[in-house]
């Protein structure tokens, strides 16, 4: 259950870093509250998802619902919806993985956050964190 509790929180975590992002690249073309039910929709399916599919499903639930997102919600193409979809989930996707890499390092045991909540909850904060950080340096640049 505290499993679950946690990525309940990463996936609220996840969406507002995503809409923070798409908000600030992309004209919205529809209402805040249904772009709010759009992200609160794909989240939830990801999150439900998640729940009994791998990371690589997982990915790319990530991936699609944030295509529908901004397809849905935002003025722009396929193919801009396409590419920011891919940056955030690469950037998602890096971050998780690094931080994983690193409990690794200390741990000798890899996936040993899964094992333990207080490791989960680390990785989940730093890994939540540092996505952020990607996703306001990105907006920097651009």
């Amino acid at each position: 259950m505290a499993q679950q509790i946690c990525f309940g929180f990463v996936y609220l975590a996840e969406g507002l870093t995503a809409w923070q992002l798409f908000e600030a690249l992309l004209p919205r073309k529809r209402k805040l509250g249904i772009c709010v039910s759009m992200y609160a929709l794909c989240y939830l399916a990801a999150f439900l998802m998640y729940q009994t599919a791998g990371q690589l499903l997982n990915t790319a639930a990530f991936l699609l619902g944030n295509v529908a997102i901004l397809w849905i919600c935002y003025r722009c193409s396929w193919g801009t919806a396409l590419f920011y979809s891919a940056i955030v989930s690469g950037m998602m996707m890096v971050t998780e993985w690094l931080v994983a890499f690193l409990l690794f390092q200390i741990t000798g045991q890899y996936g040993s956050f899964f094992q333990s909540v207080p490791q989960l909850v680390v990785m989940v904060v730093i890994s939540k964190l540092l996505y952020f950080l990607c996703v306001r340096i990105y907006l920097n640049v651009y």
